[in-house]
C-alpha cells in the first residue's frame, strides 16, 4: 500500500450508498451464482453462399525456371570459389552446363504439365 506524499493535498471521498446513485434495489439484485438466462441464437436470414475452393497454380514460364536454375548454379559456384575450393575451368563448365540442362529439363516438364492441365480443364468444361 502506498503512503501519501507529505505535501500533497488529499481529498476524502464521501461514503455514499451506491443504491442512492441509481443502482438496483435489493429486490432487483441477482445473486452472483445465478445462471445467466440463455436465449437461442437467431437463425440466419439468408443462406451463406458457398465459396468453391481455389487451386493456386503458379504461372511460371519455362524460360524463367531455366534462368532461375542458372542463377542458382552461379551462386553455388561463387560460394564454392569464395570458400577456397580450387576448381578447374573444365569442372566449372561441366557444372554450368549440367545445371543449365537441369533447368531446361525442369522448364520443359513445367510446360508439359501446364499444357496437360489446360487440356484437362478444356475437356472437363466442354463435356
Amino acid at each position: 500500500m502506498s503512503t501519501p506524499i507529505p505535501n500533497e493535498p488529499t481529498q476524502e471521498l464521501p461514503q455514499t450508498d451506491w443504491r442512492q446513485l441509481g443502482g438496483p434495489t435489493p429486490s432487483e439484485e441477482v445473486p452472483p451464482t445465478a445462471p445467466l438466462p440463455r436465449q437461442p441464437a437467431p437463425a440466419p436470414q439468408t443462406a451463406i453462399p458457398r465459396i468453391p475452393p481455389v487451386q493456386l497454380v503458379p504461372k511460371v514460364s519455362g524460360a524463367a525456371i531455366a534462368w532461375y536454375v542458372l542463377a542458382l548454379s552461379a551462386a553455388v559456384l561463387a560460394i564454392l570459389i569464395g570458400a577456397g575450393v580450387h576448381l578447374s575451368a573444365t569442372s566449372v563448365w561441366i557444372f554450368l552446363l549440367t545445371t543449365v540442362g537441369l533447368g531446361l529439363v525442369l522448364s520443359a516438364l513445367a510446360t508439359l504439365l501446364r499444357k496437360n492441365d489446360k487440356a484437362e480443364n478444356f475437356k472437363s468444361k466442354h463435356k
